[in-house]
């Protein structure tokens, strides 16, 4: 469908090879000093268990399946209290937390999540609990979805561990892997005085994890860490600011302008940033030649955005592999329709999906994430995956190096899907 004609009714979802990102169990698996236990029946599980081997971190993770009896007698909910304890006296080391997985079955069986939680506190007082839900019934729900209650559950674990509020320290939210560290973001950052950034993914030991507590601000560089940014703000008072990756200009500007103010710095020295940043835009479209892009929305968490930025500067957007729109996307979404009505918008999760897929016509095309370049049967696909590593104006130039890469290399989709360790 074009661009002026988007909309996205809600159909049977086709799961394509290339869906996925870094899917819940990794995210969680990064706290430091955990553990993840699931309970699920064998087919629910299955698919956890194989993409913990896939992702390498199958050491953090265990199992308790039902049977078909256990659920139909509810005596399943026997298996929580056992089951610690045998994992426990497994483990070689034992977790400074231990996180309790349901599937979506306990929605209708309604485990008494609290109860047992008070109960595993009381006979291991030196280990916390938390209950998450593996849940994709409720991947729609802004409060509920997986990915967003697992940030709420994660960071309830640092209620009453506020010490001594550390003015110089700030956390990063929401990023499963390091940053780019050559990003201007940690240049002003020490600038304006911060000596000390928090981000999970760089930690090893939890009392790192708690330390989160005494920040003077959490920057939320994904949206799902948001709601979980919001607890830290009423439980341990702790303020937040967007800090989503864009590669807009003006968002990069605005963010950094309102950063400035939050940390009583001056105001920091973007426009030689920006300059080069956008020449750098010009000079890749030049370069690309008017090769067809395709944007897939797994790869940058706005792909709107980026869309209308790349046609700002000469690209030649074609699609847009999306299943849905943001409220903070429709602006974008808006201009397109307005100045570009004929860039294709298509969602790769519609359940008539594999008719486009290899279309012969579109192999020559550049694309930037896997499900776009499997819906196009592109031998050119950037392999960006969430935005992570991408982040400012430096964000913008490390993207367009990447698309440059891209182009001069015949790729192998399906090989860089399978070594990218895709999550669904």
């Amino acid at each position: 469908m074009k661009a002026c004609e988007a909309h996205f009714p809600k159909t049977l979802r086709y799961e394509s090879p290339a869906h996925g990102g870094w899917g819940i169990i990794k995210i969680a698996s990064q706290v430091p000093e955990s553990y993840l236990l699931f309970f699920a029946p064998p087919a629910c599980g299955r698919h956890g268990c194989l993409s913990s081997f896939v992702s390498g971190i199958k050491d953090k993770v265990s199992y308790v399946f039902f049977t078909e009896e256990e659920i139909v007698n509810g005596t399943y909910v026997n298996a929580f209290i056992p089951s610690v304890k045998e994992l426990l006296d497994f483990l070689p080391k034992r977790p400074k937390c231990l996180f309790l997985y349901t599937s979506c079955i306990d929605d209708m069986l309604g485990t008494d999540r609290p109860s047992i939680r008070r109960e595993l506190e009381g006979l291991y007082p030196d280990i916390r609990f938390r209950f998450f839900q593996m849940d994709p019934i409720k991947l729609d729900s802004a409060s509920a979805a997986p990915g967003v209650s697992l940030y709420c559950n994660m960071f309830s674990m640092l209620e009453g561990e506020t010490k001594k509020p550390d003015t110089h320290q700030v956390n990063l939210i929401g990023n499963v892997v390091e940053p780019d560290y050559e990003s201007e973001l940690f240049t002003f950052l020490k600038e304006a005085g911060v000596t000390s950034i928090r981000q999970i993914p760089t930690m090893r030991k939890f009392d790192e994890f708690l330390s989160m507590a005494d920040s003077a601000l959490n920057l939320v560089v994904h949206p799902r860490a948001m709601a979980g940014a919001r607890l830290l703000e009423k439980q341990n008072k702790i303020p937040l600011l967007e800090a989503f990756t864009s590669y807009d200009p003006d968002d990069i500007d605005r963010f950094y302008q309102e950063l400035a103010q939050r940390l009583g710095s001056e105001p920091f020295k973007t426009k030689p940033l920006r300059e080069k940043a956008e020449a750098k835009l010009d000079a890749t479209a030049k370069e690309l030649d008017d090769i067809p892009i395709a944007i897939d929305f797994r790869a940058v968490t706005r792909p709107y955005t980026l869309a209308k930025v790349l046609l700002q500067h000469g690209f030649n957007v074609r699609l847009i592999a999306s299943d849905g729109v943001a409220g903070m996307e429709k602006p974008a979404l808006g201009w397109i329709s307005e100045h570009h009505p004929d860039v294709e918008v298509t969602n790769p999760l519609f359940d008539d999906a594999p008719k486009y897929a290899y279309r012969k016509t579109d192999g020559g095309d550049l694309a930037i994430g896997f499900d776009c370049g499997f819906m196009v049967g592109s031998s050119h696909v950037a392999d960006m995956i969430e935005d992570d590593g991408y982040f400012g104006y430096k964000g913008i130039e490390r993207l367009c190096d990447r698309l440059l890469n891209a182009r001069g290399e015949n790729s192998d989709v399906q090989r860089m899907i399978k070594e990218a360790n895709l999550v669904v």
